[in-house]
Order: structure tokens, then C-alpha cells, then sequence
């Protein structure tokens, strides 16, 4: 189980996200728009969230946590797409996803602790 400060962080990562998400919905480009470098650490922000919660046993929880953070359905589609067209088009960055997922593959069953704070 997640504890509340985890879960605060978490709603708080996304809710960063949310102007992104509209911005991404608002362009002609959608998920192909250029991102800058503060939009990348957004969306690896949201990565990170969606990964720590990952599974059927947390898929309501982390709807939960989506909404909390005011992003609809829609905005978690395109924040995903605008995740996996930057890594499709770079492999640096695929690698590092790569690197993440191992890591998570690897933890406990807890989601991680945001070393960042």
C-alpha cells in the first residue's frame, strides 16, 4: 500500500501534467508536437506514476489518483502517445525507458519513494 505522502506526490506529478495534456490536445500535431526538455521530465514524472501503479490489482487506484489530479481518460491517451512517439524516435531515451522498467521489474511490490523531494 501506497502511504499518503506517496499518494500526494503522485497527484502531484500528474496534476503537473495536466497543462501539457491540454496543450498536446489543443495542437494540430497531437502526440507529434515538439516537446521541450521540461516537457520530457513531465512526462517521465507521469511514466514513473503509471508504472508504481501498474497491474490490474492498482488499475482503479490509479484512476483514482488520474482524476484526483483533474486529468481525464483522454489526457492520460495522449500524455502515453507523446511518451512512446519520443522514445519511438529516440533511442537514447528508449534505453533509459528500458533501464526504468528493469528497475521497476526488480523493486518491491511498494511503488518507489520520489528521490527528487
Amino acid at each position: 500500500m501506497s502511504t499518503d505522502s506517496d499518494t500526494r506526490r503522485a497527484i502531484a506529478t500528474l496534476a503537473a501534467c495536466r497543462p501539457l495534456a491540454e496543450r498536446l490536445a489543443a495542437s494540430p500535431d497531437g502526440i507529434y508536437t515538439a516537446l521541450t526538455a521540461a516537457d520530457l521530465d513531465l512526462l517521465h514524472g507521469y511514466e514513473e506514476v503509471v508504472t508504481a501503479y501498474s497491474g490490474y490489482e492498482h488499475e482503479l487506484r490509479l484512476d483514482a489518483l488520474r482524476s484526483a489530479a483533474g486529468l481525464r481518460p483522454s489526457d492520460a491517451g495522449l500524455l502515453r502517445g507523446a511518451l512512446d512517439q519520443q522514445y519511438g524516435s529516440n533511442p537514447t531515451l528508449a534505453r533509459a525507458r528500458l533501464a526504468r522498467l528493469e528497475r521497476w521489474l526488480n523493486r518491491d511490490d511498494e511503488p518507489e519513494e520520489d528521490t527528487k523531494a
